[in-house]
């Protein structure tokens, strides 16, 4: 509480609590980012409880209907969480994670839906998640309007993967000047001088910054995300190619 104090203190940010949204159709994301993945959009008139966080964005809880999905490795026994579990707007490690608070011990979640053969489970949004929307789409809460506002409908934002499949492939791994979902590496090819873009790559366990602009083997996972041109592969091993 005292260091979200002394962050409005220094931002020069005054609390925006008792907010109202003063447009049609407000996104909720996932970072305090235009680039950030988009979970859910707000009616204009919704009352939301918005923190500042700079001159543009403001924090706001994660609103009931969110796609919040994690492992099931990290859900055990009668839904209680264990200790690690990342909550995410899809069912990959390609899908933007949600900031939250330390998640309490032994914290219950109730599963609403399971994907990828029961690997990955989406749960009800759990107090402390935490989402982001643009300060200049939000208004002051007067009394006139706070005696006539209403409950709005939160519209999620739903990403479908399609079916997975295991795959090798080879090319050259290089940095992605800018991140496309949770992704920052693509694998490319030259062919006759020209740049071929093949996927894109993330290995939440590997430091792939060892293997960039290398010509590697990839062995992985690959998924199609709806409204992405090119398939994430989700790396098991990368090695040498000798090609």
């Amino acid at each position: 509480m005292i260091r979200r104090i002394l962050c409005l203190i220094v931002l020069g940010c005054s609390p925006l609590s008792g907010a109202e949204v003063g447009v049609d159709r407000l996104n909720v994301r996932t970072a305090p980012s235009a680039e950030a993945m988009i979970v859910a959009s707000l009616a204009a008139g919704t009352n939301v409880d918005a923190v500042p966080v700079n001159d543009s964005w403001a924090e706001i809880p994660a609103p009931d209907g969110v796609p919040v999905w994690v492992a099931a490795l990290f859900v055990g026994e009668n839904g209680i969480l264990r200790e690690g579990a990342r909550f995410r707007c899809g069912p990959g490690t390609v899908f933007a994670e949600y900031h939250r608070n330390q998640t309490s011990p032994g914290e219950a979640v109730s599963v609403l839906e399971k994907a990828r053969g029961g690997f990955w489970l989406r749960i009800r949004p759990l107090p402390g998640l935490k989402c982001y929307v643009s300060r200049k789409f939000l208004k002051e809460e007067t009394p006139q309007n706070k005696e006539k506002s209403v409950a709005k409908t939160v519209e999620p934002r739903h990403y479908v993967l399609e079916d997975a499949r295991q795959v090798s492939v080879e090319g050259k791994l290089v940095p992605l000047k800018r991140g496309v979902m949770d992704s920052s590496y693509e694998l490319i090819l030259i062919i006759n001088g020209e740049t071929v873009p093949v996927c894109y790559l993330t290995a939440p366990r590997l430091n792939l910054k060892l293997w960039e602009n290398r010509t590697v083997r990839i062995d992985g996972v690959q998924r199609w995300v709806k409204g992405i041109r090119r398939p994430f592969v989700e790396i098991k091993k990368v090695s040498p190619s000798w090609k």
